[in-house]
């Protein structure tokens, strides 16, 4: 599947740390307890607690390669160019693009950068040189890992191109952004201002009681709290716990339904269709 889109659409947060979701396993199953749990009260993480009545775990996935993002110390040229993105999930995506060789690139390498959901540190990816053609273009092709590093699917990517010699950046683009997701199915959304529901082989009614249950958490929440209204809350919920475990970490606990991403504003759950029951346990009365 492709999928291309550009322009920067704004940061949605820095905390990045997942918080892992498992139904509890004591008797009667009515206790929560949590591990390790952030002390960001942000309303994503709230609401991943109060969803899913579980247990936490952290996720401290590593990054390939990162570096923090500076300003240019020289006069860096502009690179325009549009770029064209392939999901191949769950392993990652490649990006494509031909860019005008010029001379001065001869003895250069080409990167991809890309940050998670507008965090600040760039991620960094090395792009193999292609012959010039007779036009005087290079086909380009990045390949972005996002399994081995675990990026959770449901996020934006901002991606940018960069020419870069031994004295530094030689050539940049402007920056794109595109969205990683488990394109495996066929999602509808569902929203409010503040919370997006993304399902697939749910009950059209079901999935709006599972919309307003959610919003009545939130606004329950920031009264509770006292808090300013929070960015718009990404849900997305697979009816089965095989599909669900197919978009997560490898070797994730089996017993594992649903993760918390409080700093991408992001849930991920498992709610079979038509589970009344389950809706009224994990959300919070």
């Amino acid at each position: 599947m492709s999928w291309r889109k550009s322009a920067r659409d704004g940061g949605l947060g820095n905390d990045s740390s997942p918080q892992l979701i498992a139904l509890p396993s004591c008797a009667g199953g009515s206790g929560i307890a949590i591990h390790r749990a952030p002390t960001r009260r942000s309303i994503a993480w709230l609401v991943g607690v109060v969803l899913f009545a579980s247990v936490a775990w952290p996720i401290a996935p590593e990054p390939v390669s990162a570096q923090t993002a500076t300003p240019p110390v020289h006069e860096v040229a502009s690179l325009d160019l549009e770029s064209a993105v392939t999901i191949d999930f769950p392993r990652g995506m490649t990006i494509s693009t031909a860019v005008e060789w010029d001379d001065i690139y001869n003895d250069a390498w080409v990167e991809v950068l890309y940050t998670v959901a507008g965090d600040d540190t760039a991620n960094l990816a090395f792009v193999p040189l292609a012959p010039v053609s007779a036009s005087g273009e290079m086909a380009l092709t990045a390949t972005l890992d996002l399994q081995a590093q675990f990026v959770p699917s449901g996020v934006s990517l901002d991606f940018w191109w960069r020419v870069v010699s031994d004295d530094g950046p030689v050539a940049e683009s402007a920056p794109e952004q595109t969205f990683w997701f488990d394109d495996r199915w066929e999602w509808q959304q569902l929203q409010t201002d503040q919370v997006r529901l993304h399902y697939y082989d749910h009950d059209p009614a079901f999935a709006q009681e599972m919309l307003d249950a959610s919003q009545a958490t939130v606004s329950k929440l920031e009264q509770r709290f006292s808090l300013a209204q929070s960015a718009p809350l990404d849900i997305w919920v697979y009816p089965s716990s095989e599909d669900f475990r197919g978009a997560q970490q490898p070797n994730s606990r089996e017993s594992i339904a649903g993760a918390s991403y409080p700093g991408y504003f992001l849930v991920v759950a498992v709610v079979p269709d038509g589970s009344t029951n389950e809706v009224g346990r994990v959300v919070l009365h």
